[in-house]
């Protein structure tokens, strides 16, 4: 497909309502679609001057009664109609609001017009992705549809529009477009980021990770240090929001999408974010809510869950050991910060309630145990975790724990036994053997 065609094709997609000459301007190198000029310019004429004309025919019906003297008017010498203007006056009416109806009808056809306009050059969009996904033109294609979804998102009108730029953006970015304009790409990724902050859903937020694991996977393996660098911040910044806003809607699941469309040597970026977040979100108080709080650890978990693929895909995994370290040691120290204060009066607010209850502390140490044993399973980031000695720190924060009335449950208590020792959990499991009958 030629850059022209391109073009055309995202003229389509961003044209609004009353915009329909244009339209047919855009599409003429596609011959997609014959449009009566004459009927567009009635559409642009119609939309400001429908109303004004209603007006003034209702008062050419009403004649002199309607444009009479102010004077008289004020004073109440006001005519009224005979049994014949009555007539005259009704029909007049009658073919007034007929007309009006035929109005509105026309008004109706041609937005539905409009809109299958749009859903045909959706499918040429979605043929051009599924062929051509590689194309550089696919950057600027998928900005535009993410424009079409987001203006057409709340549009009853145009849900059927809606509702096909969504399944596009959400099933044909599979391949990834090589030689694209950097800056361009950078500018998408950013709209991106933004409105996923202040998703409307969580579809549309999903719909937007997708889009930008895609936009992130491409500027990454172009190999622009720069670029790539940029990717990263943007990453990091839409962490710090959904960390430190209480209104951002900003998830985890937004990063997973990126940590699964990624390759596995493109993951240390994802990796240091999480652990930048754990390290400086995961202690108490520091995010703007304790569930908050415990999100910064269920990231540095997802980044950890792609060790087995690192440890597979990758030769050469000292750069993972490295971040793996520092991911376990950073969750094991905002951990231990964690304990502390939840065991202190510092927990406790002016009502008397609990700050970080069992039901929190719970999730945190299940998420932290979790990791270690993901690390655990995989033979190349196993000495990471055998070198978790405990220290003198560490096994007071624990014992604390246990011996809290306000805190220890059944279930924390028997977590307390593998978090005494966490170089424990690399060692492999007998399996029990069975009884002699």
């Amino acid at each position: 497909m030629t850059a022209r065609a391109m073009e055309s094709i995202v003229g389509v997609l961003q044209a609004r309502e009353g915009a329909d000459e244009d339209v047919v301007t855009e599409m003429d190198g596609l011959d997609a679609m014959d449009v009566d000029e004459s009927d567009t310019e009635m559409a642009d004429d119609n939309a400001g001057v429908i109303d004004e004309e209603l007006r003034r025919k209702i008062e050419e019906a009403l004649g002199s009664n309607s444009n009479g003297d102010d004077a008289a008017s004020e004073s109440g010498a006001e005519e009224s109609f005979d049994d014949e203007q009555m007539t005259v006056f009704d029909d007049k009416l009658a073919e007034i609001f007929r007309q009006k109806k035929e109005q509105k009808t026309w008004a109706r056809e041609l937005k539905l017009s409009f809109v299958n306009f749009k859903l045909r050059v959706l499918d040429l969009a979605d043929v051009f992705l599924t062929r051509q996904g590689d194309n550089a033109l696919a950057i600027q294609l998928v900005a535009a549809l993410v424009d079409l979804a987001r203006t057409t998102n709340k549009d009853t009108r145009n849900r059927a529009v809606h509702e096909r730029a969504v399944s596009i953006l959400n099933g044909r970015l599979t391949k990834i477009p090589a030689g694209f304009d950097q800056t361009e790409a950078l500018k998408l990724l950013e709209v991106v980021h933004e409105r996923a902050r202040r998703a409307s859903d969580q579809r549309e937020l999903e719909m937007l990770a997708g889009v930008a694991a895609f936009i992130g996977r491409a500027v990454l393996e172009s190999g622009d240090v720069e670029a790539s660098a940029r990717v990263h911040e943007l990453n990091a910044e839409s962490v710090r929001d959904f960390m430190g806003r209480k209104a951002s809607q900003m998830q985890v699941g937004f990063f997973r999408a990126a940590m699964a469309k990624q390759r596995a040597g493109l993951l240390s970026g994802l990796w240091t974010v999480a652990a930048d977040a754990v390290a400086e979100f995961g202690r108490p108080q520091r995010a703007v809510n304790v569930y908050r709080q415990v999100q910064a650890y269920a990231l540095a978990d997802s980044v950890l869950a792609t060790a087995p693929r690192v440890a597979s895909e990758l030769t050469d995994t000292s750069e993972f050991i490295v971040l793996t370290e520092r991911v376990l040691r950073e969750s094991c120290a905002s951990l231990q910060e964690t304990l502390k204060f939840a065991v202190s009066e510092a927990n406790v607010n002016a009502t008397g309630r609990l700050l970080i209850d069992g039901a929190r502390v719970r999730e945190i140490v299940q998420t932290v145990l979790q990791m270690v044993r993901r690390v655990a399973k995989v033979d190349a980031f196993r000495p990471i975790v055998v070198a978790l000695k405990p220290s003198s720190e560490w096994t007071q924060a624990v014992k604390a724990l246990e011996a809290s009335d306000k805190l220890a449950s059944p279930v924390i208590r028997n977590m307390c036994r593998s978090l005494a020792d966490l170089s424990l959990l690399a060692e492999p499991k007998t399996k029990a053997k069975a009884k002699a009958i």
